[in-house]
């Protein structure tokens, strides 16, 4: 399977956040990307939704599936002259079809970071100008099932990176087979390094974002154990105060919203390996049937080898704060993206460079 057809299976919201990713990663802090509507209508036209640019509005289309560029090519024609700008957000293109838009002056972002955006005040153009295809997202070991869940390990305890290979399997449950495969893949993507003949982790940024999709389109599908309600709306209360000794841990909108100033929301995400049967019973959980309007929680499975307490005690509840991320980005609400980038910004930031890594 090749990277495009690979990448064409991303849903609609997984293309739009990544994009979105790295339209705010090639602009930096200095002009500010916010997404304003969804699923908007104008005239006889529809879009998928609507974002700003620093002070620049521009309808955003999404596509998924990719047979060609034509599509692309009638929908700019027919979006009307005089109107906002229209961006595309698109999969990983090949380079054919990445020029065919330059040249016909479309503006998109696809998956692997290529872009061409021409606004007032906003010029960029990112193109691999050779045969090689851009590596997508989730591409080599590191990225598949056991990388994902030894990189979870490695994020959380960044120390365990310059440890032997038996002591990593064994905080892990990975194989040192496995490990070494995986170590020489973060080393081809500039992810490891050698400091003082030391193992290290490197463009952390970078690599968190890509663990936090991989973790999403790898691993979370098979965690995940249904969806509940709670019974009598005690279940946060009832996991602060005995959650940690049933090793369950609450994650998700939540989380975030209780370790710092971000969201307000009740919908939780789970992490416990209890029955079900127990979980209704200590926590009034109760599943939802086919009308998901209920739900507050989304329960799923562990999959790590070691918990990291921090020092407050309260912490112990929640689930670590890259796999927190994680499950924020799951929405397609644009006030949770938001809230996604600010926790990476700043807690998680914060927690990796007074551990003396490279952001």
């Amino acid at each position: 399977m090749n990277a495009t057809t690979f990448l064409n299976r991303m849903s609609e919201k997984d293309i739009t956040d990544r994009c979105l990713m790295h339209l705010r990663r090639q602009l930096g802090d200095r002009i500010e990307v916010t997404l304003e509507e969804l699923e908007l209508k104008t005239g006889n036209r529809r879009y998928d939704s609507k974002i700003r640019i620093g002070n620049i509005e521009v309808f955003v289309e999404v596509k998924g599936q990719l047979n060609g560029i034509r599509p692309i090519l009638n929908f700019s024609k027919l979006h009307p002259v005089g109107g906002l700008p229209l961006l595309f957000l698109l999969p990983h293109l090949e380079l054919k079809h990445r020029l065919e838009l330059e040249e016909n002056n479309i503006n998109y972002i696809d998956t692997a970071g290529n872009c061409n955006v021409d606004l007032p005040g906003v010029k960029l153009l990112v193109n691999v100008r050779d045969d090689a295809p851009v590596d997508p997202p989730y591409s080599g070991v590191a990225f598949q099932r056991k990388g994902v869940i030894l990189l979870y390990h490695f994020l959380v305890a960044p120390q365990l990176v310059g440890a032997s290979y038996r002591t990593i399997s064994e905080q892990t449950g990975v194989s040192t087979g496995a490990i070494s495969g995986i170590l020489d893949d973060l080393r081809k993507q500039g992810f490891l390094i050698e400091v003082e003949g030391k193992r290290t982790l490197h463009n952390l940024r970078g690599l968190i974002e890509r663990w936090a999709y991989a973790y999403l389109w790898v691993l979370r599908p098979s965690l995940h154990r249904g969806y509940f309600r709670s019974r009598d709306g005690d279940l946060i209360e009832r996991a602060q105060l005995s959650g940690i000794n049933d090793r369950l841990l609450l994650g998700g909108q939540y989380a975030v919203m209780m370790l710092g100033d971000y969201l307000s929301s009740e919908n939780t995400v789970i992490y416990s390996s209890l029955r079900l049967s127990e979980l209704s019973k200590r926590y009034g959980l109760r599943p939802v049937g086919k009308d998901q309007s209920e739900t507050d929680t989304e329960l799923l499975s562990p999959f790590w080898h070691f918990e990291v307490s921090p020092q407050e005690t309260w912490h112990q509840s929640f689930t670590a704060d890259i796999l927190t991320y994680a499950d924020l980005l799951l929405s397609h609400d644009s006030r949770v993206l938001e809230a996604a980038q600010k926790y990476l910004n700043h807690e998680i930031r914060d927690r990796f460079q007074n551990a003396g890594l490279q952001w």
